[in-house]
C-alpha cells in the first residue's frame, strides 16, 4: 500500500503519464481484491451477483484489463463497491486510483489563452462604426445587383430589330381584285330567310311567309319552330318577351318585353 500512497500523493501539477500510473495502481488493487476474495472463498460469480456488476468487469478489475472497463470515474466506483463487499475500506482503496487526464497541462494553456481573448474589449464607438460600414456595404451590393438585372431586362438585341423592320418594309399589301370582292359580296347575301323560334313563356304567335299565313295559335313554353321564306317573313306575337328568334343562324334574341304585342317583318333585299 505504500506504493499506492506514493503515487496518490504526487502533485497534480507535475507532468506524468496518468494512463501508465492508473495501469500500475489498478494491477496492485486488483491483486489485493483477488487475494481477499480467495481468502473468503468467494467465486467471481458470487461477487458479480452480490455487487451487481458483470463477471467480465470483476475479472477485468482483478487483471487490470482496461479494454473491458468503463471510464476511470466509474472504475473508481466499482473498486469502492467491490472492496466494501470484501470488508476492505473501499473509500481509502478507491482514492488511490487517479482520475487526472494526460491533457491537463494542455487544457490549462487553452484556458489561459481563452481568458486572454475575452479580456480584449472593443469600444462601443468602434463597434458602431463597424456595424455602419457593414450596412452601407450591403446596401451598395444590393443596388449593384438590381441595376445589373434591370440592364439585362431592358437590353434589346439590335440585330433582331433591324431584321424585323426590313421584313416589314418588304411586305406590300396585296390588292384584292374588284371581281373577287364582288363575288364575295354576292355570296354574303342570303338567298332565303330562315327563322328559328324558341318559346320561353307561353305566347300567341302568328307567322306569315311570303304573304301567306302559315301558322296562328298559342305555343307552349319550350316549343321550337322554324320557318323559311323566299322573300318576306312576318312574325306577330302577344308576348314578345316570351319569344326568342334567330334569323339565318344569327344569335337568338328576345322579340320584345313580356306581355308586349309586337310585330316584326324580315325581307330579302331586291336584286338588281
Amino acid at each position: 500500500m505504500l506504493f499506492l500512497r506514493f503515487f496518490a500523493s504526487k502533485s497534480s501539477s507535475e507532468t506524468v503519464d496518468y494512463d501508465a500510473v492508473r495501469k500500475t495502481i489498478l494491477e496492485e488493487i486488483g491483486q489485493t481484491l483477488k487475494q481477499k476474495r480467495l481468502e473468503l472463498d468467494y467465486t467471481e460469480e458470487l461477487v458479480s451477483n452480490q455487487v451487481h456488476i458483470p463477471i467480465t468487469t470483476v475479472k477485468a478489475i482483478e487483471n487490470a484489463d482496461f479494454t473491458h472497463l468503463p471510464e476511470p470515474i466509474f472504475i473508481k466506483q466499482i473498486i469502492n463497491k467491490y472492496a466494501n463487499y470484501l470488508k476492505i475500506n473501499g473509500e481509502e482503496l478507491s482514492n488511490c486510483f487517479p482520475l487526472e487526464n494526460n491533457k491537463k497541462a494542455q487544457k490549462q494553456y487553452l484556458k489561459k489563452s481563452s481568458n486572454f481573448k475575452f479580456n480584449i474589449q472593443l469600444s462601443p464607438k468602434y463597434l458602431y462604426l463597424i456595424y455602419l460600414f457593414l450596412i452601407l456595404f450591403s446596401i451598395r451590393s444590393l443596388s449593384n445587383i438590381l441595376e445589373f438585372r434591370e440592364f439585362q431586362e431592358t437590353k434589346l438585341p439590335h440585330k433582331e430589330i433591324v431584321e424585323t423592320d426590313t421584313n416589314t418594309q418588304n411586305q406590300q399589301p396585296q390588292a384584292i381584285p374588284a371581281v373577287e370582292k364582288k363575288e364575295e359580296s354576292v355570296k354574303s347575301e342570303p338567298e332565303e330567310l330562315s327563322l328559328k323560334l324558341t318559346v320561353k313563356q307561353d305566347a300567341w304567335v302568328k307567322i306569315i311567309v311570303d304573304g301567306k299565313p302559315v301558322y296562328e295559335g298559342i305555343l307552349n313554353q319550350g316549343t321550337e319552330k322554324e320557318w323559311i321564306a323566299k322573300e318576306k317573313l312576318t312574325i306577330r306575337t302577344g308576348n314578345a318577351g316570351g319569344v326568342m328568334i334567330s334569323l339565318n343562324e344569327q344569335k337568338a334574341k328576345e322579340l320584345g318585353k313580356l306581355g308586349q304585342i309586337e310585330e316584326v317583318t324580315f325581307e330579302l333585299p331586291r336584286r338588281s
